[in-house]
């Protein structure tokens, strides 16, 4: 098990889905070589592009480059989609009414007699 040098920061990578592409901290370093600790929160596959094969790639195969970022811009446009449908939700939800209850504290006590408890074991 490796333990992370007390100078370094550790990553945790939160359960993101699928296909899902995590924004290069080297690159936005400036080329950091040792960016921190990243600690997957379950069982995943992960693969690493350094900053050096990403700029080697747009001088040697320009091509292959552009559908890099041509694929990053896709898979960050649908998670920005996501973020947004979520927030609509949350905004939905923060917006909507308390549901009350009929007849007050006496509703309140015709519901909890009404519903079952759990049974201890």
């Amino acid at each position: 098990q490796h333990h992370p040098e007390r100078s370094e920061q550790t990553f945790r990578l939160a359960r993101i889905g699928q296909g899902w592409i995590l924004g290069s901290i080297e690159m936005a370093t400036h080329g950091m070589k040792r960016p921190g600790t990243h600690v997957a929160s379950s069982h995943c596959r992960l693969h690493f592009l350094s900053a050096d094969a990403v700029h080697r790639a747009e001088t040697e195969e320009p091509i292959a480059a552009m559908h890099l970022y041509k694929l990053l811009a896709f898979l960050a446009t649908k998670r920005q989609e996501v973020t947004i449908e979520q927030l609509g939700q949350f905004v939905h939800i923060l917006n909507s009414p308390t549901p009350r209850l009929k007849g007050g504290k006496s509703g309140l006590s015709r519901l909890l007699n009404q519903t079952p408890m759990p049974q201890e074991l």
